[in-house]
């Protein structure tokens, strides 16, 4: 993406206007580039550029930084900026190489059976299984025990109680702590399902 001494767009490329959510590099080119920054950024963002062009001093230009964008349904999402100055003539443009960073979280869905719906690639990671070995499985495989030859009868008892008391360890569902069980050694991290 570049943008002008101005701070408007002046070009994007295909993956950053799906990165961001839009359709079309219209949709962008010629916008502000704070409709792709957050608050309280997207309000400083002018300062920060006036700051640089009255004291030269680079606070962002020539760094990779991890920072958060804004997609065009509102939600924020981290990605990692690395911006650079480029003089053409009289003319200064700034281009920005975006790469959006995966959520940190092992994310793994089940139903109310506790089949594994989906999982992320963080999932796959720390647990050290395929999304295709997890998926259609039920998450019991994950849990140490007692808990994965128990939980079929704390998934009863969350139907039946509505999560109130669940697992012994007092957490309904939604929030179970368990200690992981990876495909080919047994750990003791303990995740968020």
């Amino acid at each position: 993406m570049t943008i002008d001494k101005t701070a408007v767009i002046r070009s994007v490329n295909p993956h950053a206007v799906r990165m961001f959510g839009y359709q079309n590099p219209n949709e962008l080119i010629g916008q502000p580039v704070t409709i792709l920054v957050p608050s309280p950024y997207k309000e400083m963002h002018d300062t920060f550029i006036a700051n640089y062009h009255r004291t030269g001093i680079p606070k962002v230009i020539g760094r990779c930084r991890a920072v958060e964008g804004e997609k065009k349904n509102g939600s924020v999402f981290p990605i990692r900026l690395s911006l650079s100055e480029i003089k053409v003539g009289d003319e200064t443009f700034y281009c920005g190489l975006i790469e959006e960073l995966e959520c940190q979280a092992a994310l793994i869905t089940a139903d109310m059976d506790g089949v594994i719906l989906s999982c992320n690639t963080r999932a796959e990671h720390m647990f050290g299984y395929d999304k295709g070995e997890l998926i259609g499985k039920n998450v019991s495989v994950l849990a140490a025990e007692p808990h994965g030859t128990n939980h079929d009868n704390y998934m009863q008892k969350f139907k039946e109680t509505g999560g109130t008391g669940t697992y012994p360890i007092g957490l309904p569902f939604i929030s179970l702590f368990i200690f992981q069980h990876t495909k080919n050694r047994e750990c003791s991290v303990v995740c968020e399902i």
